[in-house]
């Protein structure tokens, strides 16, 4: 950001009466100094580090819920002057009351979890309940702090961090997909709260792993910066293999991964990625969060559920004991994780026997587990 900009935005937001000095001052880390130029401090540096210019803007809520603005790297308030108030966008979240929505569980610790599975609506769910007032996502949607071991050091007081945001009538929750996989995550997470709440999003397993072979392959052709994330993020760790794959000149055949994923299926293999067919071996990984927590402690959703928000909402207060007390009838539910329509090959009748005769027990040992059936044609009949 060059001086000219720096000025704009000065001039904008003091004009404003959005930034409160006194409200500011008080809210700057000590370590930073600044103290002098509250302002200037929020510009360059404070809305990066989510403080709010005063009690009227909440900086970490408009960058959540307006993620155009967060990539465009834009201060969320000076986004806001120029171009966010002529379209309509809110500036911080209205929250709901405490006699419409209770704590139900209370203190400081997160009140429900959505824990997969990868692919199968986990980003429209959480987005969904996170523009209504009666709930609080994390600043970011996968936390991960339970499945990373470099967070999992930070400690409880940083993961609650992610929360600091929430009013105290909301309910807190965040939406990791790799929990459900991971058989480590389970027992940490009992320890952290024995009484939590987890949603668990399924789809046909076959659909899933083709989805989750697309968006990969979409990440390692056209997503240059995403790319890197996972290959630094995975270096050195448990998915040192899915560094290694995404490092490769070129992404393999979904036919390839098939195969390779199952060879380390039947090999019992330690490695856990890449695990495109094993994370849909539902059956297997519930059954291992059972060991930890009650089956009345999970809601197990269909991605297709997502497409009745009413219905879906009714699920919830239901499931959380809460009254959301909302008007539903406009409420869509939104698509993300989309490939842009980019066309990648269609999955070859061989690879789709392949997988179609290998989760059908799978599936048939899921339903029977959550006395749920789904219709998952492709999958759930053996095919010759």
């Amino acid at each position: 950001m060059n001086v000219i900009e720096i000025i704009i935005q000065y001039f904008s937001i003091k004009s404003s009466g959005y930034f409160d000095k006194n409200f500011y001052i008080n809210a700057i880390p000590k370590a930073d100094g600044l103290k002098h130029f509250p302002l200037m401090h929020f510009i360059t540096k404070g809305w990066q580090q989510n403080l709010n210019p005063g009690p009227d803007f909440d900086t970490s809520w408009y960058l959540k819920t307006y993620p155009d603005v967060k990539e465009s790297k834009v201060n969320p308030l000076f986004h806001y002057l120029r171009y966010g108030k002529k379209e309509g966008r809110q500036i911080k979240k209205p929250y709901a009351s405490r006699a419409t929505t209770p704590r139900i569980i209370g203190g400081n610790t997160v009140d429900f979890m959505i824990i997969g599975a990868q692919r199968a609506g986990t980003t429209s769910l959480y987005k969904f309940l996170d523009i209504l007032p009666s709930f609080c996502g994390s600043y970011d949607k996968e936390v991960g702090y339970f499945s990373i071991d470099e967070l999992y050091t930070k400690g409880m007081d940083w993961y609650h961090q992610q929360f600091r945001t929430c009013a105290r009538c909301q309910l807190k929750f965040e939406a990791t997909p790799e929990y459900l996989y991971y058989p480590f995550v389970p027992g940490r997470i009992k320890q952290y709260k024995s009484d939590l709440k987890f949603i668990v999003l399924l789809r046909d397993p076959v659909d899933r792993c083709f989805s989750a072979w697309k968006l990969f392959k979409n990440i390692h052709k056209h997503d240059q910066v995403n790319r890197q994330r996972i290959i630094v993020d995975s270096k050195n760790t448990k998915n040192d293999a899915l560094a290694n794959l995404m490092t490769e000149e070129d992404f393999p055949h979904f036919s390839t991964l098939v195969k390779e994923d199952l060879d380390r299926y039947y090999t019992n293999s330690v490695s856990f990625e890449p695990s495109f067919v094993r994370r849909g071996l539902y059956h297997q990984q519930i059954s291992h969060w059972m060991k930890f927590f009650d089956i009345s402690q999970f809601l197990f959703l269909e991605i297709s559920e997502l497409n009745q928000p009413e219905e879906l909402l009714m699920k919830l207060q239901d499931f959380l004991a809460v009254n959301l007390d909302l008007e539903v009838r406009d409420l869509t539910m939104p698509e993300y994780n989309k490939l842009s329509g980019k066309k990648t090959v269609e999955v070859d009748p061989e690879t789709l026997k392949l997988l179609q005769n290998f989760y059908h027990q799978h599936n048939l040992n899921l339903f029977q587990l959550i006395n749920k059936t789904y219709d998952w044609r492709l999958s759930n009949q053996p095919s010759d």
